[in-house]
């Protein structure tokens, strides 16, 4: 038995053992069939089967009598291993079908990760995982998949016509979930990763921090995390472009903050609200607040123009944001949500802020703080009454609320919520005015 380390970089994923076997039908051909068995290479870093975290690698070593799938002409013949020697494996067992010498084959490691139809590694077989590296259903056992492609050689037994070698075609990674501070504990069950429309679920047998997974390669996508902990609560959080290459191992910490799913669909979107504002740890923190498409806090909200990003001569003309061929809607880089929190982020547009308000909704006391309680989908949200920011003066803190979107109204107002003891509704004001951001993402 062998046993190899690798670094986080290079490490290519492990073969796994697969303690249970899918029968695959074969088509009728040779009732006894004909002896197989030829060595393959393990690629550069071979290691299968004991997969065991060692700092920042993963060892693993090879082990006799795993299976190995071996497809030709549309039959799948189960192979195992009968001996390992360095960075090889022999494999052997008996050929089925008609084989003919030069005819194509498809090594799949390990057997139970074959579709015998199509020749390929399952397309589902990443869908639903248990987060664990090593044990019944684990990475080891069911995941960690190899492929290789080569030709028969038939001549009364058969073996491969050439070198063959296997290689990995997942990525392992390590997830520590965490919320945003890096250091708050978050007990997944189960974790959800997206890539494009396609979810990843891993649902561990309890609730946990640490959970294994095997995803596809990607470049430059965009990848999103969702959590729900024991007590029901969901986080979420997303890397916007990154890249990971199958057979690698990484760990990555996971930041992630609470949201509520209320329902609220806009042009075909799931819109998640945060449970706070920016600036702020709880709900029923004002948080910071800021100029409409300002990213940062500052002392003087002045009643006037003379200090905001926007405008160069007093509010006569405004450089980017403006009804007379400039934006409407806020990029990234102006808004304070994304700027102070990042990933996917971002302040809420009217539309969105008009379909908050279309909910059911009630002037509350939440932790001795006056607001807004939002209910949908069996879900709520509370948006503290922080009032606003004008001048070096905080006005109506306790007794109103105004939340910015992130939508331009006119040149020099942009629409906001505003909210007291009497009615919740939209409306707009100056720009220039500081008011608490509630950010969303989708």
């Amino acid at each position: 038995m062998k046993k190899t380390v690798f670094g986080i970089a290079t490490l290519l994923l492990a073969l796994s053992a697969c303690n249970k076997i899918e029968t695959i039908d074969q088509p009728v051909g040779m009732a006894d069939g004909i002896p197989f068995s030829a060595t393959v290479s393990l690629g550069d870093n071979a290691a299968t089967k004991a997969l065991a975290e060692n700092g920042s690698t993963i060892t693993a070593s090879w082990a006799e009598g795993e299976k190995v799938a071996l497809i030709h002409n549309g039959v799948s013949d189960e192979m195992t291993v009968s001996s390992v020697s360095g960075g090889s494996a022999t494999i052997s067992g008996t050929i089925t079908g008609t084989p003919a010498d030069g005819d194509a084959v498809t090594i799949i490691y390990p057997s139970s990760a074959a579709d015998g139809t199509t020749g390929n590694i399952k397309a589902d077989l990443l869908y639903a995982q248990n987060g664990l590296l090593t044990g019944e259903g684990s990475i080891a056992e069911k995941y960690d998949a190899r492929k290789g492609t080569g030709t028969l050689k038939v001549d009364g037994t058969a073996t491969l016509g050439g070198s063959v070698s296997l290689t990995n075609q997942f990525a392992i990674f390590k997830f520590t979930v965490r919320g945003a501070d890096g250091t708050t504990v978050i007990s997944a069950k189960p974790l959800t990763v997206t890539i494009g429309t396609q979810d990843y679920v891993i649902t561990p047998a309890a609730a946990t921090d640490v959970l294994y997974a095997a995803l596809p390669a990607v470049s430059g996508e965009k990848v999103s995390f969702d959590a729900t902990d024991g007590s029901d609560r969901t986080y979420t959080c997303a890397k916007l472009s990154v890249s990971f290459a199958a057979g690698s191992y990484y760990q990555s910490t996971l930041k992630m903050r609470e949201y509520v799913d209320l329902g609220i669909v806009v042009g075909g979107k799931k819109i998640k609200w945060a449970t706070c504002n920016v600036g702020a740890a709880n709900p029923q923190d004002y948080g910071d607040y800021f100029a409409w498409g300002e990213t940062t806090t500052k002392t003087d909200y002045k009643s006037d123009w003379s200090n905001y990003f926007d405008t160069s001569d007093g509010g006569f003309t405004f450089t980017k944001y403006n009804i007379d061929g400039g934006k409407t809607v806020l990029d990234l880089e102006d808004d304070a949500a994304n700027a102070n929190w990042g990933g996917s982020w971002r302040m809420p547009t009217n539309a969105e802020m008009n379909a908050l308000l279309a909910l059911s909704k009630e002037w509350v006391t939440y932790e001795g703080v006056n607001g807004y309680k939002f209910t949908g989908n069996g879900k709520t949200l509370f948006l503290p009454a922080a009032g606003f920011r004008l001048d070096t003066d905080l006005g109506y803190a306790g007794s109103r609320g105004y939340y910015w979107s992130s939508s331009l109204r006119g040149s020099d107002y942009a629409w906001r919520v505003y909210f007291d003891s009497g009615a919740a509704r939209s409306s707009s004001y100056s720009r220039y005015y500081g008011q608490p951001v509630r950010p969303v993402t989708e």
